[in-house]
């Protein structure tokens, strides 16, 4: 898995905090019929919903800058890109996650004004085919986050995240 984010202004000297970064942590399926607590399932049944986790954090000296001179709220979308025949859709968006975070509970000298931000995205049944003549029913997931600046100037004080996340199965269980 990758994970980018930008912009990632790290320390001038080793040993210093960061200006500023961030990450998706985390892209998880919520299997609506949990094996183990409810995630790790990654065969879906395309005529049930299911849910999608994100996670991610913006920490550094200059977040909160940058966090105040964004958009009321964050653009969470997610994506699916078949692996061989298929579809290639947005699956979910949220556009309600606040743009400051919960403070990290653990404080970090070289990572200050660490924020964490999660939500759950719906992703509907229909949305992705199983395999068959126009389908693997191998699907790639991918999350993005994008805070706009709200145009300030320049150099501009987007965040935008992507994380290139799990493989998942469609397959019926009727």
């Amino acid at each position: 898995m990758a994970l980018q984010f930008d912009p990632y202004v790290g320390p001038r000297n080793p040993g210093d905090p960061s200006s500023i970064e961030g990450a998706i942590t985390s892209l998880v399926v919520i299997d609506p019929q949990p094996f183990n607590g409810g995630s790790g399932n990654h065969v879906v049944d395309p005529a049930k919903p299911f849910k999608l986790r994100v996670e991610w954090e913006v920490a550094g000296q200059l977040a909160p800058l940058f966090l105040d001179r964004g958009a009321p709220t964050w653009l969470v979308r997610t994506y699916a890109e078949s692996i061989g025949p298929g579809q290639e859709i947005e699956l979910a968006r949220d556009t309600t996650v606040a743009r400051r975070g919960a403070a990290a509970a653990n404080p970090d000298p070289l990572r200050p004004n660490r924020e964490l931000f999660a939500v759950e995205l719906t992703v509907p049944a229909n949305a992705l085919s199983e395999d068959g003549p126009n389908s693997s029913g191998l699907y790639k997931l991918v999350a993005t986050v994008f805070l706009d600046s709200q145009s300030v100037g320049s150099p501009g004080y987007d965040l935008t995240g992507y994380f290139e996340g799990p493989i998942i199965q469609v397959e019926s269980q009727s």
